[in-house]
Parts: structure tokens; sequence; C-alpha cells
């Protein structure tokens, strides 16, 4: 049992292990971001 405040949101074990960078620059508030907004376009998902 985990308790968590208003908004948070709890991440399994394997989508940790697959995105731990992206998570840890989550939480410390360095995701990069576009400054004027906008369209970005898809994403290529064949890796």
């Amino acid at each position: 049992m985990a308790r968590l405040s208003n908004g948070e949101f709890v991440v399994n074990a394997q989508a940790t292990k697959e995105h731990r960078p992206m998570l840890d620059a989550i939480n410390s508030g360095m995701v990069p971001r576009f400054a004027d907004g906008g369209y970005v376009g898809r994403a290529d998902r064949r890796a």
C-alpha cells in the first residue's frame, strides 16, 4: 500500500525500468519544453 497526495500517479515496475531517465527528469523538473508550444508531429516509434 502507498500513500499518495492528490494528483500523484503510480507507475508500474516494468514501465519504471524502461523509462527511468524520463521519470527522473519529470520528478526533477528538467523535462525539455518547447518555448512557443505548437504542433510537434508524429514520433517514429520504430526502435
